[in-house]
């Protein structure tokens, strides 16, 4: 019987009808190109999440001798998953967790929590959890502050979380759910009830979603229960269910979903993004590329200088201390990847990695995931444009030049942000190195003349033509859509007009 890979069973996936999400378990990918290119594409429409296994070295060796394994770092997995578009989890529960919330919760429109809870101590637990896990509260507006002024019962604390002081009574919690749907910063919603002798859990429950299935920001605002206790709590549970509200049991569980639902919006948003291939004149090119050389070696400084510089990228011979380290090595099941942090020593507690093509949105969520994780030393605004600035032409030499086998930069800021590399070497290998993702292919865009002389430009879509899509879409008949789609379609959003 012949073998049937993930890369196949994906594609299979994406055109199945009846399929919502899937969940992978991964412990390596074989044909890195293959597995990207299924999964970008099925990741448009349905919800992938993804389970890697292997992910310390007893585990990988243990792999490797029974499926063949690889030895490629989590971080670079990480990468790859992300510019998918999918969302990596670390346990077979979180697994089942976040399909239950991404498949029952509309895609968000933000990241900004509210909390409603009518017990301090699961609020304090939410709170706690969330700024742990990277999770930001919603700020809430005056006006919201002031609203809340009756319900809270407290001096002073008209705050998020909304802590109703110990009342579980359903038109306290309801009133605080309609101040806070109309406050235009909030985007998610978590309702926790404690289990108090004030009002009945399901009452409280079935109270809540009648009045949010019938409220007019439905589809702005998410909402996420937490039901406190297990058999007093169980039919509350039950009723959210059905009605496609996710519910949790604990504090934790209940911010965890709320970080599934950020970072699958992160993934999301890197998913669309399309780096182009060239931007370099074809000539510059082809002389770095006859500097280079095809013998595997190890460039001399004055070759090394004379080609980051084509790129705008500097090599200087001042005594600097070292504030960064840029990386390209060849991964080996990835290809090509990029590397920052403050160590040059690869491993994934030193370094951030991305895959190349990076554009200037994905170079800054590159930069910030390393100051996130502290391996980046703080940055002034201008030191963050300039190493955005310097990333962008770093992943393009990588992208124009695919003899590279180890390029290593060790970078000092001036005073003023200025980055400059005072430490630098290039090696190449006699063979090419492969991108695992694509980059916008400029060399297919071509111009032709109309019948009417005037000239048009025929090329793939890209991203940025987003408005001019929408703006065509919006011309276009509802009868028209109706023979298109074959359904009523209503107005496209971001992500509609996107897939």
């Amino acid at each position: 019987m012949a073998d049937v890979s993930v890369s196949e069973v994906i594609d299979y996936l994406a055109m199945h009808s009846k399929t919502e999400a899937i969940l992978l378990y991964v412990e390596h990918i074989k044909d890195a190109r293959r597995f990207i290119s299924a999964a970008r594409s099925c990741a448009r429409n349905k919800r992938i999440l993804v389970l890697k296994g292997a992910r310390n070295d007893t585990a990988k060796a243990l792999s490797m001798q029974h499926h063949g394994g690889d030895k490629s770092l989590n971080l670079v997995y990480d990468s790859a998953f992300e510019r998918c578009g999918l969302l990596r989890v670390k346990s077979t529960h979180e697994l089942f967790a976040a399909a239950e919330t991404l498949t029952h919760s509309v895609p968000l429109k933000g990241k900004r929590l509210a909390i409603i809870t009518n017990g301090s101590g699961p609020g304090v637990i939410a709170t706690d959890t969330l700024d742990q896990l990277g999770g930001k509260l919603a700020e809430l507006s005056e006006k919201t502050q002031e609203s809340l002024k009756s319900l809270t019962g407290q001096v002073g604390w008209q705050q998020n979380p909304v802590d109703i002081s110990g009342d579980g009574q359903t038109n306290k919690i309801e009133k605080a759910f309609d101040i806070l749907m109309e406050d235009q910063s909030v985007d998610v919603i978590l309702v926790m009830y404690s289990p108090s002798a004030l009002a009945d859990p399901v009452d409280v429950a079935t109270s809540l979603i009648e009045k949010y299935k019938i409220h007019p920001h439905r589809r702005r605002v998410n909402l996420l229960t937490n039901w406190l206790g297990e058999s007093s709590a169980a039919e509350a549970r039950k009723h959210f269910a059905k009605a496609g509200i996710p519910t949790y049991r604990t504090p934790e569980s209940s911010i965890m979903a709320f970080m599934h639902l950020v970072r699958y919006r992160a993934t999301q948003v890197q998913l669309m993004e399309t780096p182009l291939s060239i931007t370099k004149p074809a000539h510059q090119i082809k002389r770095t590329i006859e500097l280079i050389g095809s013998e595997a070696r190890t460039l001399s400084r004055e070759t090394t200088e004379q080609i980051l510089g084509d790129y705008d990228i500097t090599l200087t011979t001042l005594m600097a201390p070292i504030h960064i380290n840029l990386i390209m090595y060849n991964d080996p099941t990835f290809g090509a990847v990029i590397a920052i942090g403050k160590s040059d020593e690869i491993s994934d507690e030193n370094l951030t990695i991305g895959l190349p093509p990076l554009n200037q949105k994905l170079a800054q969520t590159l930069i910030k995931n390393g100051l996130r994780e502290h391996k980046l030393s703080p940055l002034r605004e201008e030191m963050f444009n300039e190493l955005t600035r310097n990333l962008v032409s770093f992943s393009q030499l990588v992208v124009d030049i695919p003899k590279l086998d180890r390029v290593s930069l060790a970078g000092t800021f001036s005073p003023t942000g200025e980055l400059s590399f005072v430490d630098g070497w290039i090696e190449t290998s006699e063979t090419d190195s492969r991108l695992s993702i694509r980059p916008y292919p400029i060399e297919l865009e071509q111009e032709i003349q109309l019948k009417d002389q005037s000239l048009a430009l025929i090329r793939p879509i890209k991203p940025e033509d987003e408005p001019s899509h929408a703006e065509f879409i919006s011309k276009v008949s509802k009868e028209d859509l109706y023979k298109r789609f074959f359904s009523d379609v209503g107005e496209f959003d971001h992500m509609a007009v996107a897939t």
